[in-house]
């Protein structure tokens, strides 16, 4: 599956720099997999940033396309939020450029991975705030964030009980987006989504899952049609999928999503974003 990007490289990073919001708008840029920008109120959030290649042991890239820019490149960002320790979500090349290169960003991850990370985040551990399932941060005027525990493919705590994986509910100004990371539908997940709501925008995982790759020791997610039941289920305003497309062995169609969006809920937005594309969500 070869991606082909709307914006790349400096075009991508002007977009990110010049695209305007107002006080009922927030811009997207999705960068593949489940790597998002969020930008609101002139501050920039990124979240689960893969911007270096991903190499297996045999030492072959494991990814069907380029990172957009590297980590170090010249672009602006004020967050980064990593939901689990995998390295589509957590890629430590990654995350020490973007540490050594951008002095003033501020890292947060899931309380419960903590340990197993310590080594790579050493020398900028000051700038790493743990996050916990239930907890609430203010981060920037009028931008705030609650972390909500998502079981992929099962909950996974640390021997305190703080939760592995994670997923972001954004409050930006009066709207809410939830980027859920990895994760499976479960009654939980639906309860405390909607507990965290009402969600105006929401990003879900549909690579699913399957025995030849649970073989492997691949982890998966929601299916197409479970995700856009899951949609349903909390009721968010507009969908849009991730984590279909770049690692190898590990994708799915996103227009089997559409299908299932427009056949059980016509009346639900939801759009396919091509990587890189500005998207300007309004509320």
């Amino acid at each position: 599956m070869n991606q082909n990007w709307f914006y790349r490289g400096n075009a991508l990073i002007h977009s990110l720099s010049e695209q305007e919001t107002t006080s009922h708008s927030v811009a997207v840029w999705r960068i593949g997999q489940c790597g998002v920008f969020l930008k609101y109120n002139g501050k920039i959030i990124l979240i689960d940033p893969v911007l270096e290649p991903i190499y297996g042991t045999d030492g072959v890239c494991r990814t069907h396309f380029e990172p957009p820019f590297s980590a170090d490149a010249n672009f602006s960002v004020d967050a980064v939020f990593c939901t689990h320790n995998h390295l589509d979500h957590f890629q430590p090349d990654t995350i020490c450029k973007l540490a050594a290169s951008h002095p003033n960003v501020k890292f947060f991850v899931p309380t419960g991975i903590l340990d197993e990370i310590q080594e790579c985040i050493a020398s900028f551990a000051d700038r790493v705030t743990g996050i916990r399932q239930g907890q609430q941060l203010e981060l920037f005027q009028n931008i705030s964030v609650t972390a909500v525990a998502v079981p992929h493919d099962v909950y996974r705590a640390d021997a305190n009980g703080n939760e592995k994986a994670l997923g972001y509910v954004f409050y930006m100004g009066d709207i809410t987006i939830l980027h859920c990371g990895d994760a499976v539908a479960t009654d939980r997940l639906v309860t405390d989504v909607c507990k965290a709501g009402p969600i105006h925008l929401a990003f879900l995982p549909i690579n699913g899952r399957d025995w030849v790759r649970e073989s492997r020791d691949i982890i998966g997610n929601m299916t197409p049609q479970e995700a856009a039941l899951f949609a349903k289920e909390i009721d968010c305003t507009t969908v849009i999928p991730t984590h279909y497309d770049m690692m190898c062995g590990n994708e799915e169609n996103p227009l089997l999503f559409a299908y299932y969006m427009e056949h059980t809920q016509p009346n639900r937005a939801w759009h396919i974003l091509r990587n890189g594309e500005p998207y300007l969500y309004t509320y």
